[in-house]
């Protein structure tokens, strides 16, 4: 078996250490015997010992385990480098990788980063700005804050992973409410969200909101480009029809899960998965192959595949033994052809971009072991501070005609908080294949959420469109 370039370099390194050491010490023995006054007379001693005194027990142990040492790391270094470069000519080496880590070490630094800044003394503006630091610098999805409580605690979501970074007092904690109540142009009471953007057409933001009700006020701060991987599966929105078939495929130990649906939506739910294996299944390794790593999983082995042919990199990542492999960005028939044969003893999640038909129908082609199939859209939630109702659209036909029903149609206009927009966020809509059943579950999915006012008709027109 080839050592990666990793362990290569690794071996080497502790192997060249204890060469160097064995020479030290050798050097440090001779110098102590001979007491030489300056160099000249060390290097009279050394070669004084090398010519007449081979024979000393000292001298010769060192010099036969300098000797191997250095010839052990030869012997390791050569053929490991001859291996590196056979894989990465033969395209079989991700461009880039990211080792797993423990979640844990996120909340650890984020608690370090909170932890000066939280005393009675500190500054409001300085505690927003270090909430907002923190975040930005974690690459963390949300800090929520809820009061109610002595002492008001500071939840960081990062990766689907939940953890308690710091506490305020009700002191500091009223204190950062106005301040941002004063930066969201709110009433002292107020509730409200706005985002804050570095420039008018930059989607890295920040999202404040403050949600108040008669016994206590919650404070949000989102990140807009990770706000989506604040929630774990169960969370998704998934309804129960379809998250039972995917809980149910991910509890076995082989088998093909296919996600389909545009580049987000695979991203969000590939991720989600990734962290429901984790959390269901202590102790299991995973291992990912993707285009680009936007987000940093810490309980995943991440691989970017680079100009490597993904088929071969798939092929030595099979063969490091991961009990899940998830797929995401990347394609091609030797790739599948290599799923479908590790799909025998082990699973993998499959990210395939695509309408909900074609995908369905690609998917059933290429993979003899598919346990569960997901189609995933999201659609565009309307700002709640500007939507308005509005008469039926042409679209209400079409849902008549599948016996359906839409008592309630929205539109926003667009405000100051969600910059003109008319939007904030995304929630989404699932199917399991690309029948008629599942097209009309489809239907009455939207329809609820029309209904409730959480999406505007063109978001959904456009949504069913992606259905063929």
């Amino acid at each position: 078996m080839s050592l990666s370039e990793a362990g290569a370099r690794r071996l080497s390194r502790y192997l060249l250490i204890c060469a160097l050491g064995v020479l030290t010490l050798g050097f440090f023995a001779i110098g102590l015997a001979a007491r030489p006054g300056d160099g000249a007379e060390l290097r009279l001693a050394l070669s004084w010992y090398v010519v007449h005194q081979l024979q000393s027990p000292l001298l010769l142990p060192l010099l036969i385990a300098t000797a191997m040492a250095t010839t052990a790391l030869f012997v390791v270094m050569l053929p490991a480098q001859r291996a590196f470069r056979r894989a990465k000519q033969r395209g079989a080496l991700p461009e880039q990788t990211s080792s797993a880590f423990e979640p844990q070490d996120v909340a650890r630094e984020a608690r370090g980063m909170l932890e000066p800044w939280l005393s009675e003394s500190t500054d409001p503006t300085r505690l927003a700005d270090a909430l907002f630091g923190t975040l930005v610098d974690i690459g963390g999805s949300r800090l929520r804050l809820v009061g109610g409580s002595p002492r008001v605690a500071i939840e960081l979501s990062a990766a689907m992973e939940r953890h308690r970074v710091g506490e305020l007092s009700q002191a500091s904690y009223r204190r950062l409410l106005d301040h941002l109540r004063e930066l969201l142009g709110l009433a002292r009471d107020g509730a409200g969200w706005i985002e804050f953007h570095g420039r008018p057409d930059a989607s890295e933001g920040l999202r404040i909101a403050i949600d108040s009700d008669e016994q206590s006020a919650t404070v949000l701060i989102e990140s807009s480009r990770l706000r989506p991987f604040a929630w774990p599966l169960t969370e998704q929105g998934l309804p129960a029809a379809r998250l039972t078939p995917l809980a149910a495929a991910l509890s076995h130990n082989k088998g093909v899960v296919v996600l389909a649906g545009a580049d987000l939506d695979l991203m969000v739910l590939g991720y989600a998965i990734a962290h429901h294996f984790h959390a269901t299944r202590p102790g299991s390794r995973i291992v990912s192959l993707e285009r680009d790593v936007p987000l940093a999983l810490p309980y995943v082995d991440q691989h970017v595949v680079g100009r490597a042919d993904p088929g071969r990199v798939c092929r030595s990542l099979i063969d490091r033994g991961p009990d899940l492999m998830l797929m995401r960005g990347i394609g091609g028939d030797s790739l599948l052809r290599e799923l479908d044969d590790c799909a025998k003893k082990r699973l993998v999640v499959f990210c395939m971009r695509g309408r909900l038909e074609r995908t369905a129908r690609r998917a059933s082609a290429h993979f003899t072991n598919l346990s569960a199939f997901i189609w995933r859209r999201s659609l565009r939630r309307l700002c709640d501070r500007c939507r308005t109702t509005v008469a039926a659209p042409a679209l209400s036909d079409e849902f008549a005609r599948r016996g359906v029903t839409v008592s309630a149609w929205y539109e926003a206009q667009g405000c100051q908080a969600c910059r003109g927009r008319g939007f904030h966020g995304f929630t989404a809509i699932y199917a399991n294949a690309a029948d008629s059943e599942d097209a009309s579950d489809l239907y009455r999915q939207c329809a609820v959420l029309l209904e409730q006012g959480v999406v505007s008709a063109a978001e959904v027109k456009s949504a069913l469109g992606e259905l063929r």
